[in-house]
């Protein structure tokens, strides 16, 4: 039988160099247009970069079980950013961003971000590795050692804040006339619905069933819910 293939980190290793080149033509958009929404989807967007990069680590190039469940905290706490700043994105984009309360609301992710953290830390277990062999092939996948409630805090943050984006951007969505800008605001509210599947599949279904299929189906959504909400975001209005 081969040498066990780390399927998933392998996975995110591809979306982080499709998401590389995706930061480059987006980092070149902001230098044009240096708009407030523009510029809080380019931090969402390095955010979940850094993120994949953290998650791609994990079983290939750190494999210590310690360290592996170090990483996995860091992913975790780095997603609360990406929260922090999608939120940014879509209060900015759809409504009023100056108003005091679309300011607390995403302080309020970020800081329970901080708790989710030290709480992973303090509660700190080593990881271990699954294996699924196949004919002559052996896949293994990560087994995140964290607190089952921290993990499902952190995915129901995620089903809430992409619900909210699915919500806002199809209801502005639906009511344009124009053609360009309800395209747009469509796309972004399907990737937001993908994300929040990404989220489950992520932060819940992997802990209760500890599957490779539902580690497999989170790194691949998290590339399509990203690709999804940057189409709809840089979308050019004629």
């Amino acid at each position: 039988m081969l040498n066990p293939i780390p399927i998933v980190p392998l996975t995110d290793f591809v979306c982080v160099i499709v998401l590389l080149f995706l930061n480059v033509h987006l980092h070149k958009r902001v230098m044009e247009s240096p708009i407030p929404s523009l510029k809080a989807f380019r931090d969402f967007f390095v955010c979940v970069t850094i993120e994949m990069f953290f998650l791609s680590l994990i079983g290939t190039i750190v494999t210590n079980p310690y360290a592996m469940q170090a990483v996995a905290n860091l992913a975790t706490f780095v997603f609360y950013f990406v929260l922090y700043f999608f939120l940014c994105f879509i209060f900015i984009s759809t409504m009023a961003g100056g108003r005091l309360i679309y300011k607390i609301i995403p302080m309020a992710v970020l800081l329970t971000g901080c708790i989710i953290f030290l709480w992973n830390m303090i509660a700190f277990l080593p990881s271990r590795f699954e294996n699924l062999s196949l004919s002559k092939v052996s896949l293994i996948f990560f087994s995140d050692a964290s607190p089952f409630l921290t993990n499902v805090v952190t995915g129901f943050f995620g089903f809430m804040v992409f619900g909210l984006g699915v919500f806002l951007f199809f209801k502005n969505g639906i009511n344009l006339k124009e053609p360009v800008l309800k395209r747009r605001s469509l796309l972004i509210s399907l990737g937001c619905a993908t994300a929040i599947a990404t989220s489950v599949f992520n932060w819940v279904f992997v802990y209760v069933f500890e599957s490779l299929l539902f580690n497999f189906f989170a790194a691949v959504g998290a590339l399509v819910s990203v690709l999804l909400v940057y189409s709809g975001a840089l979308m050019r209005v004629k």
